[in-house]
């Protein structure tokens, strides 16, 4: 599946912050996204839990096997066998977003459980391009961006605020990451800037603040 494709399912802040990534990182990153993208669409689109969770089982099921055979019509798994070989870490982004479904609020712990599962399969895509990256920045730099986004895309206000306040938490210094994963620089810049419910990228001081980034890494 290329690139162009992909991109098509991301929200613009994404697209972005892709655009200052480096080959071959820029694509494994956005295997993730990718991924992160469909699986929101299913559980966000879903009014019945019960087919929801048929549809998760269906991923959850073909990424474990995505790397023995092809699976027709879905070439996003290809790209997931490549770039993430260990299923376990997929799967769990897959498990995270299922823990969103449910009557009532969305709890604390899965909002928290989501941010964690979506960075550490940033931090799976990314691993073999961190030469250089300090600690666990990948990682940070991953949570920290997820909580903004969902701060931001949750439509409840109780749902936003368990959001923001795990956001508040978090260690917000400057992740230190090698060029090739210039695009979660980007990403978790626009998070620092705005964790409060508002869009990431939602006036001309933000795309400054992507362009700076991007470009010169200040």
């Amino acid at each position: 599946m290329n690139d162009e494709a992909l991109l098509d399912l991301l929200p613009i802040e994404q697209r972005l912050a892709l655009a200052y990534g480096a080959r071959p990182a820029r694509g494994a990153l956005l295997t993730v996204l990718a991924l992160d993208a469909r699986l929101a669409s299913v559980v966000r689109a879903g009014r019945e839990p019960v087919l929801v969770q048929i549809k998760l089982a269906w991923w959850r099921e073909n990424v474990s096997e995505c790397g023995l055979r092809p699976v027709s019509g879905q070439p996003l798994l290809a790209r997931i066998a490549a770039d993430l070989p260990d299923p376990a870490v997929p799967i769990g982004l897959i498990d995270a977003w299922e823990g969103m479904l449910g009557e009532g609020p969305i709890s604390s712990e899965a909002i928290g459980a989501l941010a964690q599962a979506r960075a550490m399969t940033l931090a799976a895509a990314g691993a073999r391009f961190a030469e250089g990256a300090k600690g666990d920045d990948i990682a940070r730099a991953g949570r920290n961006w997820a909580l903004a986004d969902l701060a931001a895309r949750l439509s409840q206000a109780d749902e936003r605020g368990a959001a923001t306040a795990l956001a508040a938490r978090q260690d917000w210094r400057r992740p230190v990451l090698p060029p090739a994963l210039r695009a979660l620089v980007v990403l978790h810049g626009l998070a620092r800037r705005r964790h409060d419910g508002r869009p990431l990228l939602a006036d001309k001081r933000a795309f400054a603040v992507a362009l700076r980034l991007g470009l010169l890494n200040v």
